[in-house]
């Protein structure tokens, strides 16, 4: 998707690295989290696709291009779902959001996802300054550009799990127009884009996009509808 940076008020000067890391992690190292802000300097395989990264295999004909996934790869999704839930639940502990949480800035490494890149972190309670990059406007929240919360990396975590389900985003584009579109258009079900998804997983991905932020799971929530 295309980059867009809304122009906002309240705006707070980019974070450095060196401000993020001792915030975030200040007994140690995350496992989920790659501290480095260049994606490159993780050697492990980009998640471009995604079903396939979770373990889904394609197939020849049907609605959706992946089969229904098998109880074992519902089970890793599960599990690579919690710990970016882990991951992301570390960053807004810390007061920031990412605000960047889309398939270049997850990897898999050693089994595990990895969420990379805080160059966009934020301080909760203040908006990007202007001419600032906020990610791709198919990740991220419809209300990201007046009000972002850790709700809006809630929903971006959404958009990743729809993705890994069906192999396409809810909603495509670039730019505020998509951000508009969202603000007054339901995304639709993963399980009417691709058959054979379990209940539990479409269920979470629906409450992920939910258009009002209020609607939508805490991280804390989501890992327990995982675990359950």
């Amino acid at each position: 998707g295309q980059d867009w940076s809304p122009n906002g008020r309240g705006h707070s000067p980019p974070l450095q690295p060196s401000e993020i890391t001792p915030r975030i992690s200040p007994t140690g190292p995350n496992p989920n989290i790659g501290h480095s802000f260049d994606p490159s300097a993780v050697q492990s395989h980009l998640r471009r696709n995604l079903p396939q990264a979770f373990g889904y295999d394609l197939q020849e004909e049907g609605v959706s291009a992946y089969r229904a996934c098998t109880d074992a790869q519902a089970a890793r999704l599960r599990q690579d779902i919690d710990a970016l839930a882990d991951a992301l639940d570390a960053v807004h502990g810390a007061g920031l959001l990412h605000l960047d949480v889309a398939p270049d800035n997850v990897r898999i490494a050693h089994g595990r996802p990895i969420l990379l890149d805080l160059g966009l972190a934020l301080e909760q309670g203040t908006l990007p300054g202007p001419g600032t990059l906020v990610g791709s406007a198919a990740y991220l929240a419809p209300e990201v550009a007046e009000r972002p919360s850790p709700a809006s990396d809630v929903y971006s975590l959404g958009v990743l799990l729809f993705e890994s389900l069906t192999g396409g985003r809810p909603f495509d584009g670039g730019g505020p127009e998509v951000l508009v579109r969202k603000q007054s258009v339901t995304a639709p079900r993963a399980s009417e884009v691709a058959p054979g998804i379990p209940r539990d997983l479409d269920d979470l991905c629906a409450a992920l996009l939910s258009r009002s932020p209020t609607s939508r799971p805490s991280l804390r929530e989501v890992q327990l509808t995982l675990r359950a």
